[in-house]
């Protein structure tokens, strides 16, 4: 009686970390690196509303069981290359102050600073720039 529930809890905790991608089970970072990779697909091919979309879904989604600070980057970028730059600064803030020892913050940081510097706000744009 032991043996069979041990068996139903570890089979349960192995199913409980897969997920389905590309017609096999793998593992949540597995399946998020998949995602992301066609979300950023996207991006290189300039569908930016629809890589917006899936890379809103993927930080939502993922969120809380692998670092998201990727997809919330490209993110913001589609927006920065939308010329949406309230957006992408809202975007930017985020991603510094969730995740601001990943390695995205330190280019979140330069990309908030180009965008002051493009809207005239120097001080801040300064002030960015020196967290980059």
């Amino acid at each position: 009686m032991k043996r069979a529930l041990w068996l139903i809890i570890g089979l349960s905790l192995g199913c409980a970390y897969t997920i389905e991608r590309g017609g096999k089970k793998v593992s949540i970072r597995e399946a998020y690196n998949y995602d992301l990779k066609n979300a950023l697909n996207l991006v290189r091919e300039n569908k930016c509303d629809e890589a917006v979309k899936a890379l809103e879904h993927i930080s939502n989604f993922y969120s809380g069981e692998v670092d998201v600070s990727s997809a919330i980057y490209y993110r913001g970028y589609c927006y920065m290359k939308e010329k949406e730059y309230g957006e992408a600064e809202r975007i930017f803030k985020e991603l510094v102050q969730r995740y601001p020892s990943s390695r995205f913050a330190s280019k979140g940081y330069g990309r908030l600073y180009e965008i002051n510097r493009e809207k005239g706000n120097y001080e801040d744009a300064i002030h960015y720039l020196k967290n980059a």
